[in-house]
């Protein structure tokens, strides 16, 4: 409760400020794509979460992104490759409990073109990713971003060894995704980015981008795991159809999210427990759990907000 109150401060703040700039525009956003391209540290403000007028921007319009450094964009827009074997791979990292949940969905939906990956070193990962590219990835893992020091953020795919924390600075100097259309960053924080005088981008998006994928879904903040998992479900089930745009699917699950009933809501978690059989007692008990929930349990944007898109131009 207090950090949906934190986040109605912040955000209420930025609609009077931004409020008599954007209400005018809107009735031109129903059926568009809003493109943002914030500047310094407005790179951390959820402009798709401003309520104006009585609904979320991201109700306005058909979808939002951002947007950072202009010609790494362009250069990832003109080397995309148009066939891969493999459509969708998951790395998995450790103490991800949902994700792992969601592993036989996922294999059941996309097929032998589905790859969940375990590698046991940083070194196997990269080589593996380079190898065989996938149109969409998903680092599922810990991480976490320090403004002050980026150099010790890192994403964490396994716990308790130093190789299992891969620094901010590996990733930008090694990672090889080019041919791969899209990555999510399931690690909390992972959206979040420093800005300086000159407006570039430093921080885990741009590392990503800089690998040469053209579009990356972060967090900016930590989202409870189910409405998480929830987002990622729907956003994945889009993705599987190659002419979705990647964009689109995360506001369309978003906004699928935020207007689900807490029926909805246990009826997914019964369907995640029959592809886990062994989890099946705990999810029911959580299903049971959700009638004691508000009638839209992840309506407020900090279930929702937290993702966002950037990359695409």
């Amino acid at each position: 409760d207090q950090k949906k109150a934190a986040l109605d401060k912040l955000l209420s703040r930025y609609e009077e400020l931004l409020g008599p700039v954007l209400d005018p525009i809107l009735r031109f956003l129903p059926g568009k794509h809003l493109k943002i391209f914030p500047r310094l540290q407005m790179n951390a403000v959820p402009f798709h979460a401003l309520r104006l007028q009585g609904k979320y921007l991201i109700e306005h319009c058909a979808t939002v992104s951002y947007g950072q450094t202009l010609g790494l964009f362009l250069e990832n827009h003109s080397t995309q490759s148009d066939s891969h074997n493999v459509a969708l791979r998951m790395v998995m990292g450790e103490g991800v409990p949902w994700y792992e949940l969601l592993l036989p969905k996922m294999s059941q939906s996309y097929g032998t073109a589905f790859s969940p990956e375990r590698a046991a070193t940083w070194s196997q990962l990269i080589k593996s990713l380079s190898s065989n590219p996938a149109r969409d990835t998903v680092f599922a893992c810990h991480g976490k971003f320090d403004p002050a020091d980026v150099e010790s953020s890192y994403l964490q795919l396994k716990e308790g060894t130093s190789d299992g924390m891969v620094s901010f600075s590996q990733v930008f100097e090694e990672l090889d995704l080019r041919g791969c259309r899209s990555v999510m960053m399931g690690a909390c924080e992972s959206g979040l980015a420093r800005a300086n005088i000159s407006a570039e981008y430093i921080g885990l998006p741009s590392a990503m981008l800089s690998s040469g994928v053209r579009y990356v879904a972060g967090a900016l903040w930590t989202i409870p795991r189910v409405a998480t998992a929830l987002i990622v479900d729907r956003y994945l089930e889009l993705l599987k159809d190659e002419a979705n745009n990647v964009c689109a699917a995360l506001c369309t699950a978003q906004r699928e999210v935020m207007r689900m009933s807490r029926d909805e809501v246990s009826s997914w978690i019964r369907k995640i427990g029959e592809t886990n059989p062994e989890s099946k007692e705990s999810l029911e008990k959580l299903a049971q759990q959700m009638s004691t929930r508000e009638l839209n349990p992840y309506a407020h944007p900090y279930f929702w907000a937290g993702l966002e898109i950037v990359g695409d131009l």
